[in-house]
């Protein structure tokens, strides 16, 4: 189906939706950390996975990969039950990543992260992570407009009359 998880399909459905045209991966970014007493720590996972389905829906080249619920969030080790990665070992993930889906035909991977501090790590790699990807025939688009969403985010809650800082954008 067009919001299908790469994981939820046998190989033999991989085949036929690669040579069916379906060559872009989203590769969502999640993370495992702190979203207040009231949230569960995978939030941010879930979230980037829920956005990473629906864009699949409105793409029918695009099949996801599940939201990859580890990422850099150091700054919330003090709360019990966030993980955290360092920067380099989080694009060494990437790379390896971005380096099977080419393996398989993939022509193109979208990269986005629904936790912010995933973010900087991402603006920094991203240079490095076309240059690996690009010589393997993949091209790659890294999405790291937080800021532009967030705007997006408190614009839409006004119009329901929330205030920004009702809104927020985390917990």
């Amino acid at each position: 189906s067009p919001g299908s998880a790469l994981e939820d399909l046998t190989w033999p459905e991989v085949e036929r939706a690669l040579e069916g045209g379906r060559r872009t991966a989203v590769v969502p970014l999640g993370s495992t950390e702190q979203h207040g007493p009231h949230l569960p720590v995978a939030t941010d996972t879930w979230i980037a996975d829920a956005l990473a389905e629906r864009f699949c829906r409105c793409v029918p080249e695009a099949l996801r990969v599940r939201a990859i619920a580890l990422g850099c969030a150091s700054e919330h080790l003090g709360f019990p039950g966030t993980l955290s990665l360092p920067a380099g070992d989080l694009e060494r993930i990437l790379a390896s990543l971005l380096a099977s889906l080419a393996s398989h035909g993939f022509e193109r991977a979208f990269l986005f992260s629904g936790h912010g501090g995933n973010l900087p790590a991402l603006r920094s790699m991203e240079g490095r992570l076309r240059e690996l990807a690009s010589p393997l025939g993949l091209s790659v688009i890294v999405f790291t407009e937080l800021d532009a969403l967030v705007a997006l985010w408190h614009a839409a809650s006004a119009r329901f009359g929330v205030s920004s800082a009702e809104s927020g954008h985390h917990a």
